[in-house]
């Protein structure tokens, strides 16, 4: 996607926890002439609109500390007493069940699920409101559909290596292998989240699926031969992308 001049340049609040996600996410949105500041958490999200005005959030359902839900209604109560709306977009790996009641009642506008489709989510944030207007019609907010992109190459975000996503999922596949060895459930949750979120711009659907079912794993505090099994069957399908990437590769 080429970058284009557009006539409405926004600066956009992205709160995400993904290293990859929020280059992706810089990237992107630059490549449409739009000034993007990034949040770790929601904590950072929060300070960041304190300091400055925006005109979109987007916001990752699920960060370390303040998620996006409670920032999200942190802001609505602000906004009760100070004025104005800015619209917030929630970002989901999934499509769990709740999430759209969750985010209507958290007071957010929208919805989008990984793996994201650029031009839709381009779309969905180029034809919201300008902030400080009133709030959308209450209604169903999403979830807009990914699009039609596949392979591990991220066609939606083509000028994106995806060497930088295998890198990073090489440090999260490690990360996960040492939750499993100390049998810790919230940093084996954490982990296999953030990688989650980091495949589903690459429609890399078997890392997604064993990710998340390790996820769910850490969760319930699962360690059995499943969990020692979904480890393995992920790291064999990240080498496989690699090789597929470059067949010369050697890990």
């Amino acid at each position: 996607m080429p970058a284009v001049d557009t006539a409405r340049r926004l600066r956009v609040l992205v709160a995400e926890d993904s290293p990859v996600n929020q280059r992706l996410m810089r990237t992107l949105l630059g490549h449409r002439g739009h000034q993007v500041v990034i949040a770790g958490d929601g904590q950072e999200a929060l300070a960041a609109l304190a300091r400055e005005p925006f005109d979109v959030a987007l916001m990752d359902l699920h960060m370390g500390g303040i998620g996006g839900l409670q920032a999200t209604a942190s802001i609505r109560e602000r906004e009760r007493s100070a004025g104005g709306h800015l619209p917030i977009i929630a970002l989901t790996g999934s499509a769990a069940s709740g999430d759209r009641e969750r985010c209507l009642a958290a007071g957010m506008d929208g919805y989008v699920l990984k793996p994201f489709n650029a031009a839709e989510l381009i779309e969905l944030i180029e034809s919201l409101p300008a902030a400080g207007g009133p709030p959308a019609p209450p209604g169903d907010p999403g979830p807009v559909p990914a699009g039609s992109a596949s392979g591990a190459g991220g066609q939606s975000v083509p000028w994106f290596d995806v060497g930088a996503f295998l890198a990073d999922a090489a440090l999260l596949t490690a990360e996960i292998g040492g939750a499993i060895a100390h049998r810790d459930g919230q940093a084996l949750q954490g982990s296999a989240h953030r990688l989650v979120g980091s495949a589903g711009w690459f429609q890399a659907g078997a890392v997604v699926a064993c990710a998340q079912q390790l996820e769910e794993l850490g969760k319930a505090g699962e360690f059995t031969a499943r969990t020692e099994s979904a480890h393995q069957d992920l790291a064999a399908e990240l080498d496989r992308l690699a090789r597929e990437r470059d067949p010369k590769a050697v890990r």
